[in-house]
């Protein structure tokens, strides 16, 4: 199936594309800032709350246990909740099995007096938070994929995004050996989702990390949904784009497995970032060529395309 077809053809059934838990992933660590998983709060059954805190878990135990009757039986028996100090009050953490591509409903709600109020919703496949919050409030991580996770922070009435991190295995548990050592290995993901295992290789690794430099993980983030791995002409091939972005957040990547050379291409409407080694889009690869025009947001006269070296040289 073209590239084309099948990017437009997933975005439409999900059928090819496919969203991986972030399970396969650790807890993330962004420039030293130390986080903890979720799972190290008390999460408590909902039948352990009392009062007005019962009465806002019911409310939403009522709104998500509609979609079926098996998630009815998830959401009743497997909803949790958590407590843990703002600044003013206490905040309460929902976790809810979703129906959806994540595997949770996050909701918080926070508690002043009398007042439950409602303070921001995610469905994620995680959720981490801040251990040295400096507002008062923590920063939320929530997580859709094994590759990258967005970093919200509180602004005096709600969570916003401010960045990606990225949630891959740190940097000196890669596999050290060039693409053409790494051939075979390489060769055995066509076909696969796997794209951390792609990831843990240095030479596909580093070189797209290092001309990216901060925007590396907004861009593993825009590889989150993603179709199988492939080998054409040569190249090893990876497609994705960002959950529920309708194609204007996407990440690509051609590795090639016998002249050991990387192009990546990071899309965030309307910018077209390219890693290479050459500089003009007619001399990359046709395997990569042929990728990167035939997504429905490929306009040269609409999009601006920058190239980044990948021999890590400015």
């Amino acid at each position: 199936m073209p590239y084309k077809t099948c990017f437009l053809h997933c975005l439409v059934c999900a059928i090819g594309f496919f969203p991986i838990p972030a399970a396969l992933a650790g807890p993330p660590e962004s420039r030293g800032v130390s986080v903890m998983d979720h799972s190290s709060l008390k999460w408590e059954p909902i039948a352990t709350l009392r009062g007005k805190d019962r009465a806002v878990a019911e409310q939403l135990l009522d709104k998500y246990d509609v979609a079926g009757p098996y998630l009815q039986i998830a959401v009743r028996s497997d909803s949790r909740v958590a407590h843990f100090k703002s600044r003013n009050g206490y905040l309460l953490a929902f976790k809810i099995p979703s129906g959806g591509s994540c595997g949770y409903e996050f909701e918080i709600f926070i508690s002043e007096g009398n007042d439950r109020n409602p303070l921001w919703t995610v469905c994620a496949d995680d959720m981490w938070f801040d251990r040295d919050p400096t507002s008062g409030v923590p920063d939320l991580i929530a997580a859709e994929g094994d590759l990258a996770a967005r970093r919200n922070r509180w602004d005096g009435h709600t969570w916003r995004p401010i960045d990606w991190i990225a949630t891959l295995p740190p940097s000196d548990d890669l596999t050290p050996l060039d693409i053409k050592e790494s051939r075979a290995q390489l060769a055995a993901l066509n076909k696969s989702y796997d794209y951390a295992a792609l990831f843990k290789f240095a030479a596909v690794r580093a070189p797209i990390e290092n001309a990216l430099g901060q925007e590396f993980p907004h861009f593993l983030e825009n590889m989150g949904t993603r179709i199988p791995l492939e080998i054409k002409d040569g190249y090893l091939i990876a497609l994705g784009m960002a959950p529920h972005s309708g194609g204007s957040e996407y990440g690509a990547v051609a590795i090639g497995l016998d002249h050991g050379d990387v192009y990546a291409a990071f899309f965030t409407d309307p910018k077209l970032t390219i890693v290479s080694k050459r500089k003009q889009f007619d001399q990359l690869p046709s395997p990569f060529q042929e990728l990167l025009t035939g997504q429905p947001s490929f306009d040269p006269a609409r999009i601006s395309i920058r190239f980044l070296p990948s021999d890590g040289a400015k």
